[in-house]
């Protein structure tokens, strides 16, 4: 009887999904997705975690049939993301507090940039004038006119002139 029973065969594990829930700022995302959903729908979130399972555990046989194509888009993968991880390693291991404050950071730097230049106008429009005795005593700096080229008129063009002729053809019909 023994046997009869054979072991199934597994499905393929996908390394990818753990490579990718092990950058900080997806662990901490899906940590704080985690505990949203378990706190505002806990029922909806169980529902949905139970349908998930079923669905996987059901696709099993699929999962097993289709082995060599998983692995081999997983083994994709990986070098897709060993490659990116190369090529760009601070999004794979900055932590999320960093990330989080230099946003912070560039928000208020953007805010103040704004907000610098405004609160100076609004500043100087709100204040009094000045009388001529507060004005410094150094004299004042005198405007510097640019001056352009002087360049001759254009010189006119074969299409806009009419000829004498067309000129007292058209005069006479007027007149």
């Amino acid at each position: 009887m023994s046997a009869d029973v054979q072991s199934q065969p597994s499905p393929p594990e996908i390394k990818t999904i753990d490579k990718l829930a092990s950058i900080p700022i997806v662990q901490d995302s899906l940590s704080t997705l985690h505990q949203t959903l378990t706190t505002y729908v806990p029922t909806a979130y169980g529902y949905g975690q139970a349908l998930t399972t079923s669905a996987y555990s059901l696709s099993a046989p699929l999962q097993v049939r289709l082995a060599p194509l998983i692995v081999s888009a997983d083994g994709y993968a990986l070098k897709g993301l060993d490659a990116a991880q190369a090529k760009f390693p601070v999004p794979f291991t900055v932590k999320t507090e960093d990330v989080v404050q230099g946003i912070k950071t560039r928000k208020d730097n953007a805010v103040n940039a704004v907000t610098r230049p405004v609160y100076g106008l609004a500043n100087g429009v709100d204040s009094p004038f000045t009388t001529p005795s507060e004005l410094p005593l150094t004299e004042p700096r005198r405007p510097t006119l640019r001056r352009r080229a002087m360049l001759p008129p254009p010189a006119p063009t074969q299409q806009h002139q009419l000829p004498l002729k067309s000129v007292g053809c058209i005069t006479s019909l007027w007149t």
